[in-house]
């Protein structure tokens, strides 16, 4: 109980944390460009400031994953196993770091595909994925042409009988999810 406590404060606290220090240096940036500059300075380095924020909580969501998963594989877990709770948080910082930041804004764009490929996911050429939602990256696999529309899953995993069961996922040349 204690483990799992430990994990689901780390999993809160971590995103928050780091989410709060981004909005905080991007405030402080624009907030220093004002006083020497005035609005509109400010106002032409907002978009520049946000980005690059969301670029840096992009690739710090991208180094947890490596650091705490490495590179998923096939296999089982138990429901209640460090496996699974490094897991959450990976999807945590995906939602409310990278996905809060700047995914959610880049759906459908290049940008999108990138981030899957640094995650580990094999994603091919001409991909149009609308949707941030893939689990156990390094087992996706998106061929050339295909299209994940908005709101689609691209599920790698299953729980049954309290075992959380990995294995690859695939769409082909062309196909439509």
């Amino acid at each position: 109980i204690l483990a799992r406590a430990t994990m689901e404060l780390i999993r809160i606290l971590l995103p928050a944390t780091i989410s709060t220090m981004l909005a905080g240096s991007v405030f402080l940036g624009l907030s220093a460009i004002g006083t020497v500059g005035g609005l509109w300075p400010m106002a032409v380095a907002a978009p520049f400031m946000l980005v690059g924020a969301g670029a840096t909580a992009t690739l710090i969501t991208i180094a947890i994953k490596w650091a705490l998963i490495g590179r998923y594989r096939t296999g089982e877990h138990p429901l209640y196993s460090f496996f699974v709770w490094r897991d959450e948080i990976v999807n945590t910082c995906q939602e409310q770091l990278a996905g809060a930041w700047l995914l959610r804004s880049a759906v459908a764009t290049p940008i999108v595909s990138a981030y899957l490929r640094a995650m580990g996911a094999t994603v091919g050429r001409n991909v149009w994925f609308e949707a941030l939602t893939v689990t156990e990256f390094d087992l996706a696999e998106l061929g050339d042409g295909c299209v994940v529309n908005r709101n689609a899953v691209v599920e790698t995993h299953l729980f049954h009988d309290r075992l959380r069961r990995i294995g690859p996922a695939t769409l082909g040349t062309g196909a439509t999810l």
